[in-house]
């Protein structure tokens, strides 16, 4: 039996939503999060046969690109890359506020999870960056092909 030794990194709640009690007495929650610079030591008992991973990400901006990835590629995100191939190919700006809908597998409590996103976009004027180009769009690409 082998351990690995990990930094567990503090995170300041930026927003943090209660959605319900759960029968275990533990609550069910949203939460947006950002790191900080302090950590204690975990160790972690290494099993053989397991078949997860976890990402660890030692700054902001090395997640930023994970999810990034995740948006562009994972099964579950389909129907919000095809939505945003649409925006991009009728040469509109992209509407933050009506993609975020196509986000509802993110987070178990699906549409609600949405309603919050809609909020925070509001909330941080982060409409300002609809124009931001991270792939292009859908008749470009198929011209690369």
């Amino acid at each position: 039996m082998s351990f690995k030794k990990l930094n567990s990194w503090a995170k300041v709640n930026l927003s943090l939503n209660v959605i319900k009690r759960l029968p275990n007495k533990h609550h069910e929650i949203e939460s947006l999060i950002t790191f900080i610079q302090f950590s204690d030591e975990i160790k972690i008992k290494i099993i053989d046969k397991a078949k997860h991973k976890i990402m660890r990400f030692n700054v902001l901006q090395a997640s930023v690109r994970a999810y990034h990835r995740n948006l562009n590629t994972h099964s579950s995100y389909k129907e919000f890359r095809e939505a945003r191939a649409i925006q991009r190919d009728n040469e509109s700006k992209l509407n933050s506020l009506e993609l975020v809908n196509y986000l509802d597998k993110y987070a178990e409590t699906g549409k609600e999870y949405t309603k919050i996103l809609k909020i925070i976009i509001q909330q941080n004027s982060l409409q300002d960056f609809d124009d931001a180009k991270l792939l292009p769009s859908s008749e470009k690409i198929k011209k690369l092909i």
